[in-house]
């Protein structure tokens, strides 16, 4: 009986803020202005997103107006031979009820089909413990060999529709674990690109007549991101939020981090080589960083015939202010586990 008033409570709290406030209540605006902690909604509502559809709450009950899902307007521009999709951080601030920063996590090459599985376990163990505002997913999520265009070290077959399913589900678990509040981005990578190479050299006859059909197997379609809410930024086009610049990676090479912040002249963050380098340089418009991310695949890559590498596993975590500045954590794995924040993931 104690479980059941409390969760009227709970419910009943939720739509006076919504009420007060006029606003359907984030997680982190209900943290500001509700009775009840986080850690006591979660007891009953994995998600507040759960929470909110228990007390019946939705947009076209708040404002009076039919709900519509959010969704990114990017600001696209073209400078030079930039492609650049910025976010306006005032609206992510009001869109996730001025928190006192945005939370993000960067997520670096998985290679779904050569993935190891404890480090993205360790990983997805961290999203929901943390609840970003955004998941960014760096690229090559998908690791495509059934399509790509180099030789096959393995007598496998290679099979292409089997990872394509592996991976829906592991964006499923991403967003569960994420929340439904959260906003995942999806940054294409180069292996996500082999995709349409396969289609314009490798095999066009075979998708011939698709398109008229509305079948087009392009990366949104095959992994049916539009469903799932997940925003597309494709392949060698820059993401920017505050002062900071993602892309899936423009170069490599010895000293990757100096190249591209050679070439981009900005703060620049990427993932592509799988390793941990940084450099950082003074400039007029202030302290400029280039920095790689390491990867959440196997260290042991088959295509690498057992050469040694300097690969890492680890992920980024980026807070935002309001004034675009930002601290970026560049969390590094042994086996699978890490620290952070005095909380020890994966043991």
């Amino acid at each position: 009986m104690k479980d059941y008033q409390m969760i009227h409570d709970i419910l009943s709290d939720i739509k006076r803020v919504a009420s007060e406030h006029n606003v359907i209540p984030t997680r982190d605006f209900y943290r500001q202005h509700g009775k009840f902690s986080e850690k006591v909604v979660s007891k009953y509502y994995p998600t507040f997103g759960e929470a909110l559809k228990a007390a019946g709450i939705t947009k076209e009950k708040v404002s009076g107006k039919k709900e519509k899902p959010f969704k990114f307007k990017f600001k696209k521009t073209q400078l030079e031979s930039f492609k650049i999709n910025e976010i306006d951080l005032e609206s992510l601030f009001k869109r996730f009820g001025d928190p006192e920063v945005i939370r993000m996590t960067a997520q670096p090459d998985t290679h779904m089909k050569n993935r190891d599985v404890r480090a993205v376990e360790s990983y997805l163990d961290f999203v929901e413990w943390y609840k970003p505002h955004i998941a960014l997913i760096g690229g090559d999520l998908m690791d495509a060999e059934g399509v790509s265009h180099w030789p096959s070290n393995s007598l496998e077959p290679r099979a292409f529709i089997p990872e394509v399913v592996e991976t829906r589900e592991f964006l499923d678990e991403l967003r569960r674990r994420a929340g439904d509040d959260a906003e995942i981005l999806y940054i294409e990578g180069n292996h996500e690109d082999w995709i349409k190479q396969a289609m314009a050299a490798k095999m066009p006859e075979f998708f011939f007549g698709l398109e008229d059909l509305g079948l087009l197997p392009d990366l949104k379609a095959l992994l049916d991101l539009e469903k799932r809410r997940i925003e597309l930024i494709p392949v060698n086009e820059l993401l920017r939020i505050g002062k900071a610049n993602f892309t899936h990676g423009l170069y490599t090479g010895p000293n990757h981090p100096k190249k591209h912040l050679s070439v981009v002249k900005g703060n620049i963050y990427y993932f592509h080589v799988h390793d941990f380098l940084a450099t950082h340089e003074p400039s007029m418009h202030g302290f400029l960083e280039a920095a790689s991310m390491g990867c959440l695949c196997r260290l042991d890559a088959p295509f690498l015939k057992g050469k040694p590498n300097n690969w890492g596993h680890g992920f980024g975590v980026f807070e935002f202010r309001r004034d675009g500045t930002y601290s970026f954590y560049c969390i590094k794995m042994f086996d699978g586990v890490f620290s952070f924040a005095g909380k020890v993931f994966g043991k």
